[in-house]
């Protein structure tokens, strides 16, 4: 018995850590680090294992307003298009799961309207909304 409690506590971990890594990181995500002279290493650790942004850290706060920008997830008043953001999500997620019932819609419109203290945090707080619901919608 304690072996299959076992291989199920460690086949669960496996399915939840898809942590991020380099290979997830796209052009403006580079550009951004170079501008703001970010190492991969530093982006990367912004992510947890379960690919929450840690919120707080005023660095990462620039790195995804850089990007987010860059991307076109913001407007020029720096303001989530909500539209470009369920775009990339049904691109990068939602697809890529097919197993999932969430859509883009599901994740996007509960937490577009989410505030934080300047464009940066907004977008974490954002994004972590997004995630939280879709960790939510897997069980």
């Amino acid at each position: 018995m304690n072996i299959l409690v076992f291989v199920l506590t460690v086949s669960f971990n496996i399915f939840l850590n898809k942590a991020l890594n380099e290979s997830h990181l796209e052009e403006q995500d580079y550009a951004c680090m170079k501008i703001l002279n970010l190492t991969v290493e530093f982006v990367l650790n912004g992510f947890n294992q379960f690919n929450f942004l840690t919120e707080g850290c005023s660095e990462l706060n620039e790195f995804v307003n850089c990007s987010w920008h860059k991307a076109g997830y913001l407007n020029s008043d720096s303001e989530i298009d909500p539209e470009r953001v369920k775009d990339w999500i049904n691109t990068n997620l939602v697809q890529k799961t097919p197993e999932s019932t969430v859509t883009a819609e599901n994740l996007v419109n509960p937490c577009k309207d989410i505030k934080g203290e300047d464009s940066g945090d907004t977008v974490v707080k954002v994004y972590n909304c997004m995630m939280e619901i879709w960790w939510q919608s897997r069980w």
